[in-house]
């Protein structure tokens, strides 16, 4: 597939990072360049963080050079310290007006150079720098066009910058249905509204699923049953569902934790010593890269949401797709967004979101009945396979280009 578009990717993150919403922008970036489309990640110089060559970002994220990749100076790291839950001197407001500063230098530049024709998508999740390309775009390159990815409503700060990027953009893109009914709220034309959720990548699902046994022996895991979380420990994402679950099993049934790190985890690690869980391991931070190794490892895998979280109504987890993709039976939280894409007993089992007791009767379930297991994992790869970063390029690729004419 070949198109005209050349997409500039503004992101607000540190790069390499452990954060979800990385992974996922470089993912993006690298299918958006798979579609044909010329791609340029810009991204903010943090300076509390060593500077990363783009081949070491590249390999970080387990992707190809088929983008490019621009940083741009910021004090972001003075109003935003690294995310890992520890305590960090923090100065309101410097880190935002300086992206807001160096978008505006970045934007001019690119104007002076003629680089902001009618074939250039401003592409971004960025609330500041998407803000100031939509201003300057009005006096300098009203033939360019923005469009705006939306992961969550309330806490996209700044709000009533954020709110008018969702009312000027030439279009958004959001990840679940339930978030589209929200955007309907804010006057925008449902034709301008795409629906996308996230993905894995496609090589993931070309790859022959490992056996958990060849898996383990890969990881050096020696157990019988394995019961697997990966992902993020923080607030809303379950964790601590997961080790109390785990609560309800003997050390023939080992629960692994793969991830996280700070206050978190470490809140979470003592609640094991303080449980006594004996069956429960936990291997904190793990690269992007080799995470399905671990997934291919479990017989069972979780996702356990809180609905108390301010993006449980909208969430689309990354883990999600991962879990389908790797083959294995999945156990989720019965969140309505999730709905979307899992269907209980069809392609997962569904449990009461936050009910430890009923994780782990679903979980058992499971793990005695091999044919049902079998059935959900081999249903889950299926609908997974609509669901690469490639084939969701192409889609917003097309919805972008529709939209522009």
């Amino acid at each position: 597939m070949k198109n005209s578009l050349r997409i500039i990717y503004l992101s607000n993150e540190r790069l390499p990072a452990k954060m979800a919403c990385t992974i996922q922008q470089v993912a993006m970036c690298e299918a958006f360049a798979k579609t044909g489309a010329d791609v340029q990640l810009v991204y903010p110089k943090y300076h509390d963080q060593p500077a990363a060559s783009a081949q070491h970002i590249y390999d970080f994220y387990g992707v190809t050079t088929t983008f490019k990749m621009k940083q741009i100076f910021s004090f972001l790291s003075l109003s935003k310290p690294i995310s890992d839950g520890s305590q960090h001197i923090k100065i309101p407001y410097v880190g935002g007006i300086s992206i807001l500063v160096s978008s505006a230098i970045y934007a001019l530049t690119l104007f002076a150079r003629d680089q902001l024709g009618s074939s250039t998508v401003i592409y971004s999740r960025n609330v500041n720098a998407a803000y100031v390309f939509l201003k300057l775009k009005r006096c300098f390159f009203p033939q360019s066009k923005i469009f705006f990815e939306v992961h969550a409503l309330d806490q996209q700060q700044p709000r009533h910058l954020f709110y008018k990027i969702l009312r000027e953009s030439d279009g958004l893109i959001c990840i679940t249905n339930a978030l589209k009914e929200a955007l309907l709220k804010v006057h925008r034309s449902p034709k301008t509204i795409f629906i996308a959720p996230d993905g894995v990548k496609g090589s993931v699902l070309n790859v022959s699923s490992h056996s958990p046994k060849s898996a383990r022996q890969r990881l050096n895991i020696v157990a019988d049953k394995i019961v697997m979380y990966t992902g993020q420990i923080v607030p809303g994402k379950g964790a601590d569902v997961f080790i109390e679950a785990a609560a309800f099993f003997n050390i023939n049934v080992t629960f692994y934790l793969v991830g996280g790190e700070g206050v978190h985890w470490q809140a979470i690690r003592q609640k094991v010593m303080d449980k006594k869980l004996k069956n429960v391991q936990l291997t904190g931070f793990v690269p992007p890269a080799q995470v399905t190794h671990y997934q291919a490892a479990a017989d069972v895998l979780v996702l356990p949401p809180t609905a108390d979280h301010v993006i449980s109504p909208y969430t689309s987890p990354l883990k999600l797709f991962e879990y389908m993709a790797a083959r294995r039976p999945i156990v989720a939280s019965n969140l309505p967004v999730l709905g979307e894409i899992l269907t209980d007993r069809h392609n997962a089992l569904l449990f009461q979101e936050r009910d430890a007791a009923d994780l782990a009767a679903k979980i058992q379930l499971l793990l005695e009945n091999g044919d049902l297991a079998d059935f959900l994992a081999a249903n889950a790869w299926r609908t997974v396979q609509n669901f690469s970063w490639e084939k969701r390029a192409e889609r917003i690729v097309d919805f972008m280009m529709r939209t522009s004419v």
